[in-house]
């Protein structure tokens, strides 16, 4: 279980004829902590807000490389929050505090299950039936929905957003310079993205973005081992990501 864009996503694998069973098990805890206000304790509250604060404060101590991705993104995306911002919200949360919020997730929310792999159709409404049976729900109103919206970066500008680490790791040595490049699927008369369909522009576009990345990376990947050699892979790992980016823009 981890935290999703709007959401919590509960992913199970493993041995198909188990999965049932851990899928059972996962929602009648949460049915538990959404229903019983004394299935947590003051001392794991206390214990888990502790573990959680103390990831939060870690991560600004994480490589330069990753602060430019989630920058990024803090930038684009709408609805997101710093790491400074989830500190201070759940440093002054309380036990009374998380009973009401779990309360409140169990009985309205949006379900959306996904199965893949050699499992057959009735198995997989089996596995659904397993979540609306044993966590009753009413369904999100439309309304409440999340969406994902990413900010329109206007033509011929550029913008540039800054982050030092003067403030929270003095210590860090290491710098990193990530470049978006936002490329639009509108038509260019309408302004509305086209229907995804094999010979649309907007297919055929993403899939040159990709072949485009691709054979940058390659190219910088040996340019840059012949000059730094073992710094190469580290680097080459950071052009990968900001090349995804650049791709997973393109799609919003």
């Amino acid at each position: 279980m981890s935290l999703a864009k709007g959401g919590l996503d509960v992913s199970v694998q493993g041995y198909g004829h188990k999965l049932p069973v851990l899928v059972s098990k996962i929602v009648e805890e949460m049915h538990r902590f959404g229903t019983d206000s004394t299935a947590c304790s003051a001392e794991l509250f206390a214990r888990m807000q502790e573990k959680s604060l103390r990831n939060l404060k870690n991560y600004l101590f994480w490589q330069p490389y990753y602060h430019c991705i989630v920058g990024s993104l803090m930038c684009l995306e709408d609805g997101r929050f710093t790491s400074n911002e989830k500190y201070a919200a759940l440093e002054t949360a309380t036990l009374a505090d998380f009973t009401s919020f779990v309360s409140s997730l169990v009985k309205v929310f949006r379900a959306q299950v996904l199965v893949h792999g050699n499992i057959t159709a009735s198995e997989a409404q089996t596995l659904t039936s397993l979540i609306t049976e044993k966590l009753p729900f009413r369904a999100l109103p439309h309304s409440q929905v999340p969406a994902r919206r990413v900010a329109a970066l206007a033509p011929g500008n550029s913008y540039v957003y800054r982050q030092h680490a003067l403030q929270t790791n003095p210590q860090e040595q290491n710098s990193a310079v990530e470049n978006i490049y936002m490329v639009g699927l509108s038509d260019g008369a309408t302004g509305v993205p086209p229907l995804p369909t094999v010979e649309s522009t907007a297919v055929v576009h993403e899939a040159t973005l990709e072949l485009l990345a691709h054979m940058v990376r390659i190219l910088f990947y040996f340019s840059v081992r012949r000059v730094i050699g073992p710094l190469a892979s580290q680097l080459t790992a950071l052009f990968c990501l900001t090349s995804c980016l650049l791709v997973d823009v393109s799609l919003f």
